[in-house]
């Protein structure tokens, strides 16, 4: 996820200094659907203000604090901002998954710890849907419909991620990881249909 792009969102809604741009970030709990890396945000600032992308409004200094540097977008900024914004949309379809890795070579583990950290996974993720609900509750009045939908895309991946990872915890206590053979059983040309029945639907209309 670009910061700049988060950056220049939030500066869109108008004029702040970096401390007030990070508390946004943490009380809208865009951590939950935006992969946000602590320390990047001071260096994305300076790249933006360098590019010319924002500038500093008022400097406001106070006694016994730090200054505050304030800034605002430029037209410049509103011009990187579209830019990022049609990038961020040029992503590859993709499966991966942190725990990809594991599972793939989990044969050759100990058993007792797969099903320990499958369990752990399991408890994290029916965590996370909880607060997220929670957070869903305390801010769907003033959240726009597109966050709004981020939400249920975070809620729909986390139940499928328990489903998929409790499929898994079983495989995993019935000492069958290792198998090899057609044990998935998928109806290929149903979803397969599926599919073209869903492509049809958005690009036919």
């Amino acid at each position: 996820m670009s910061m700049k792009l988060v950056i220049l969102g939030l500066l869109l809604e108008g004029d702040a200094h970096p401390y007030e741009i990070r508390r946004k970030l943490t009380e809208r709990k865009m951590n939950l659907y935006i992969k946000i890396q602590d320390g990047s945000l001071y260096y994305a600032i300076d790249q933006l203000r360098m590019e010319g992308c924002i500038d500093v409004v008022e400097v406001v200094r106070e006694t016994n604090r730090p200054d505050r540097t304030i800034y605002q977008i430029t037209e410049v900024g509103k011009e990187k901002f579209h830019q990022l914004m049609k990038e961020q949309f040029q992503f590859t379809p993709n499966m991966f998954h942190p725990i990809n890795p594991a599972i793939a070579f989990s044969q050759f583990s100990d058993l007792e710890i797969i099903e320990q950290e499958l369990k752990r996974c399991i408890r994290e993720q029916i965590e996370f849907i909880r607060n997220l609900l929670d957070d869903f509750v305390v801010f769907r009045d003033v959240m726009p419909l597109a966050k709004q939908h981020l939400f249920l895309a975070g809620h729909k991946f986390g139940l499928f991620q328990i489903e998929w990872l409790s499929q898994l915890l079983e495989v995993a206590k019935q000492n069958r990881l290792a198998e090899v053979g057609i044990f998935v059983e998928i109806d290929l040309d149903a979803e397969r249909e599926k599919i073209n029945l869903l492509e049809s639907k958005i690009f036919d209309e």
